[in-house]
């Protein structure tokens, strides 16, 4: 199957979200962009093949709607992350001068996208109903991401006309929640400017994003304990900080 690969973002993706959307109107619902490392069919959410440390899916996980909206602990931890690492990620993002509520945007990002390769894991046949069940979730909490600025226009589209694809087998039904999506899209997404420099600067916004969730999963991942220590986290946002304001993305 073919893949749409969404690699850095880039502000000629954003201008080129017209020509997605005509090309969906069209049938094309897998678009190919680019091809990924992991060899699996279906889409790739971010620059790398995927985020470190995560199961694939398999029978018997919890129910999507049950992965995707965990349960909030009383200290207000997500109940998905360990106690020690929702501590560490807040004291890491608090050294680099960003707020505690940036804590659940990156795991709200990293468990998203997360779930989204599960989905795209299970078997098209065997895991039909489970599939399209996991596709409405994750498509239930598409326009939060949306609107947080996780996704650049065109790639909001194309993720929203994949998990539509799934949804709806029926042409007619699929056409017109696709075409529902393409106009939530820009209800949701923040204010784009027109500007070339504000546009780029937006861009580069959700790039940091990526690169901080991205940090945070593979800090995760890590088995050495002298490698998961809080400080290694900090210098790991550090790193993607210094990169940011030395304009290297």
């Amino acid at each position: 199957m073919s893949k749409i690969l969404y690699q850095r973002s880039s502000s000629k993706l954003v201008l080129s979200a017209a020509v997605a959307v005509a090309v969906i109107g069209a049938g094309a619902y897998w678009v190919t962009s680019g091809s990924s490392t992991s060899g699996e069919g279906g889409v790739v959410l971010s620059s790398n093949s995927g985020l470190p440390g995560w199961p694939q899916a398999s029978t018997g996980n919890p129910e999507p709607t049950e992965t995707l909206q965990p349960a909030v602990q009383a200290d207000g931890r997500p109940g998905d992350v360990s106690v020690d690492d929702w501590a560490a990620l807040q004291a890491a993002l608090a050294k680099v001068g960003m707020t505690p509520a940036e804590a659940e945007r990156i795991v709200n990002f990293n468990r998203y996208q997360r779930s989204f390769e599960s989905w795209q894991n299970l078997d098209q046949t065997e895991d039909a109903a489970r599939r399209r069940r996991m596709a409405q979730a994750l498509m239930n909490e598409l326009p939060k991401h949306v609107g947080r600025g996780d996704f650049t226009l065109l790639e909001a589209v194309l993720i929203g006309s994949s998990l539509i694809a799934e949804i709806e087998p029926d042409t007619a039904s699929r056409t017109a929640r696709l075409d529902a999506w393409q106009a939530e899209v820009l209800t949701v997404m923040p204010v784009q400017s027109e500007d070339e420099g504000q546009s780029k600067a937006s861009t580069r916004e959700t790039e940091l994003k990526r690169r901080q969730a991205l940090a945070f999963a593979e800090w995760q991942a890590r088995t050495d304990p002298a490698e998961r220590t809080p400080a290694r986290l900090e210098q790991a946002f550090e790193e993607v900080r210094r990169a940011y304001n030395s304009m290297s993305f």
